[in-house]
C-alpha cells in the first residue's frame, strides 16, 4: 500500500507543481486599473481604426475638391494672363502708331513746304527733315 499512497501523494505534487507552475495574475490594485486602462485604449483604437475609413474617405474628398478648385483657379489666372498680354500688346502698338502719326503728318508738312518753295529754301527743308527726324528718334526710344 506504500507504493500506491506514493503514487497518490505523486499525482498530488504534481498537481500542486502544475498549479505552481502556471503564471499567476497579480492582485495588485494599481495593476488591475492599468491592465484596465490598457485594455480600455485597445478598444478605443479598435473603434477609432473602425470609423476611421470614413473619415479618410471625407478628408480625400475635401482634399480632391480643393486640388480641383487650385486647378480651375489656375486656369482662369491662365486665361486672364494671356488676355492681358494680348490686350497690353495689341494697346502698346496703338500708342505706338498714334503717336507714328503725329510725325508722319509733320513729314508730309515739310515736303508739302519743300513743294512750295519750288527750289527755293534747301535750308529750311533740311530742318525740318532733321526735326522729324528727332522727332521719330524720340517716340522709338520712348516706346522701346
Amino acid at each position: 500500500m506504500s507504493e500506491a499512497n506514493d503514487k497518490t501523494d505523486g499525482q498530488e505534487l504534481a498537481a500542486q507543481g502544475d498549479e505552481d507552475s502556471g503564471p499567476k495574475l497579480p492582485t495588485n490594485p494599481e495593476l488591475e486599473d492599468a491592465l484596465r486602462e490598457a485594455v480600455e485604449s485597445v478598444e478605443s483604437h479598435e473603434k477609432e481604426a473602425a470609423a476611421g475609413p470614413e473619415d479618410v474617405a471625407a478628408e480625400l474628398a475635401k482634399s480632391n475638391d480643393r486640388l480641383l478648385r487650385l486647378q480651375a483657379d489656375f486656369e482662369n489666372f491662365r486665361r486672364r494672363a494671356l488676355s492681358e498680354r494680348h490686350d497690353l500688346y495689341q494697346h502698346g502698338h496703338e500708342n505706338l502708331v498714334k503717336d507714328l502719326l503725329l510725325t508722319v503728318d509733320n513729314l508730309d508738312r515739310a515736303i508739302g513746304h519743300a513743294r512750295e518753295s519750288e527750289g527755293g529754301d534747301l535750308e529750311s527743308f533740311l530742318q525740318g527733315i532733321e526735326l522729324v527726324q528727332r522727332e521719330f528718334l524720340g517716340i522709338l526710344e520712348d516706346h522701346a
